[in-house]
């Protein structure tokens, strides 16, 4: 039988999960007017936060996402002329990956974020101060569950 705390934590997954579809719908929107996608702009992100070290595999951890997801993505990517997969004169066999200008560019374009300053900006400092706090804490927790620890920590989790 379902308890009433049952209840609610399926409540809150869910209300999490709808946000997050949501706003992600929402910053697609923003995003396609520079003709990019919020997986776009975060492999964008951590190709330029990475440097050197952008293999597909490095961009899959920091996104937790499958490399081959990431390598379908980048080879997307490549052929709208946003990214460019290089071997990597030092280690045989192992791709890294580079910006080109036009990637560059739409890195640029997708720092513009008017859409979650729109949404965010609703909650005040104490909120946004609790609602990072808590949301950090279950963070944690499922990466726990996942045997899972952030790649960088100075890299964002997101920057879509």
């Amino acid at each position: 039988m379902t308890n009433n705390k049952d209840l609610e934590y399926f409540y809150l997954w869910t209300l999490i999960r709808n946000i997050s579809h949501l706003i992600g719908k929402i910053r697609d929107r923003e995003l396609s007017q520079y003709g990019l996608t919020v997986m776009q702009s975060a492999a964008l992100y951590t190709v330029n936060a990475y440097g050197e070290r952008a293999t597909p595999a490095n961009i899959a951890r920091a996104l937790f996402r499958e490399t081959t997801t990431i390598s379908n993505l980048l080879i997307r990517m490549e052929q709208q002329g946003l990214v460019k997969r290089l071997e990597d004169s030092r280690r045989r066999g192992q791709i890294r990956v580079v910006l080109t200008k036009a990637g560059e560019r739409a890195l640029k374009d997708s720092r513009r974020r008017e859409s979650i300053k729109r949404i965010m900006s609703q909650l005040n400092d104490g909120q946004i101060k609790r609602l990072r706090a808590d949301l950090g804490e279950l963070r944690k927790v499922a990466l726990q569950e996942l045997g899972l620890s952030p790649v960088n920590p100075h890299l964002p989790d997101s920057d879509q």
